[in-house]
């Protein structure tokens, strides 16, 4: 009797884990997506209007190096010409 009953109560868990994978998991994962889409298109628009949002401790630097600049220029790289040898 025991074992029909463990057999039986594995099974009903086996039925409602499919059950809420089936209906319970895409609701949560919905909400997740919209909220990381919302997320995301506030950023987007906060960047392309200019306004900058900062929360205390936010540190942005923005910085562009020129490959033409002078301090590329300025290094001193060394040219090292190797030869194949044969074997």
């Amino acid at each position: 009797m025991g074992l029909i009953r463990l057999l039986a109560i594995i099974f009903l868990v086996y039925l409602v884990f499919r059950l809420a994978a089936r209906f319970l998991f895409p609701l949560v994962a919905r909400y997740f997506m919209k909220k990381a889409a919302s997320t995301m298109e506030e950023h987007m628009k906060s960047q392309k209007s200019g306004e900058k949002v900062f929360q205390e401790g936010d540190v942005e630097i923005r910085k562009m190096d020129n490959p033409n600049s002078q301090a590329a220029s300025d290094r001193q790289d060394d040219y090292i010409d190797f030869e194949e040898i044969d074997d």
